[in-house]
């Protein structure tokens, strides 16, 4: 079999500036032509194309935790306002929000729960959260498989439904499948000590969750 011959691709310069460049090579001694390549060399290094720049990897966003509360007197949103503060001085991002503002259905989207629910009267919800717990107490609230959370209920041990709000939702929440961070405490009307307790025992959960393997 015959070789087939490869075609030879046609110089960059030529015609006039061919003939030109070959003459004055051609009245150069070595040590001129040694430089004049490197003259050259560097002209084509200033027109070669700009480097494309390189972009960093986005760096993903961190996990964000919702501190959720239900409050009738003040004291649930004190605690909430502490614990909030406790996780953003960790570095962990956190949201504030009162459930009197907050969409019942919106907590399907969340991944990330804590909630500081008081029990007021006989084992009522605080004014103004009705609607969030009579929805997540229906039988048409979704599994929650995805969510983590951790629950602090506020109460007073002289009514016989002490802290009853707190103690529904959490093993509502268990029975819809999420995940339970930290044992549920409950606080009598000194909550202080027990709930300053919680706080740290959130974050360290909530540090060790977000921590990498």
């Amino acid at each position: 079999m015959s070789a087939v011959a490869k075609e030879t691709p046609a110089p960059p310069v030529r015609g006039e500036a061919l003939t030109a460049l070959t003459t004055l090579a051609q009245s150069m001694s070595r040590e001129q032509l040694w430089w004049s390549s490197g003259y050259f060399a560097g002209l084509a290094a200033a027109h070669a194309p700009p480097a494309l720049a390189v972009v960093p990897a986005a760096k993903p966003e961190p996990e964000q935790w919702l501190v959720l509360y239900a409050t009738e007197t003040g004291n649930a949103r004190r605690v909430a306002q502490r614990l909030d503060a406790a996780l953003r001085e960790a570095g962990i991002a956190s949201t504030l929000a009162d459930l009197r503002d907050y969409d019942p259905k919106a907590l399907r989207r969340a991944r990330n729960v804590t909630f500081v629910v008081a029990t007021h009267g006989l084992g009522d919800a605080p004014e103004g959260t009705e609607s969030f717990f009579a929805y997540w107490h229906g039988a048409r609230a979704p599994r929650l498989e995805g969510l983590r959370y951790a629950v602090l209920a506020l109460g007073d041990s002289s009514y016989e439904d002490y802290c009853a709000v707190g103690k529904a939702l959490d093993a509502r929440l268990e029975a819809l499948g999420a995940q339970r961070l930290l044992a549920r405490v409950d606080c009598d009307v000194d909550y202080e000590a027990p709930a300053e307790a919680w706080h740290a025992g959130v974050v360290r959960q909530v540090a060790a969750a977000e921590t990498p393997a």
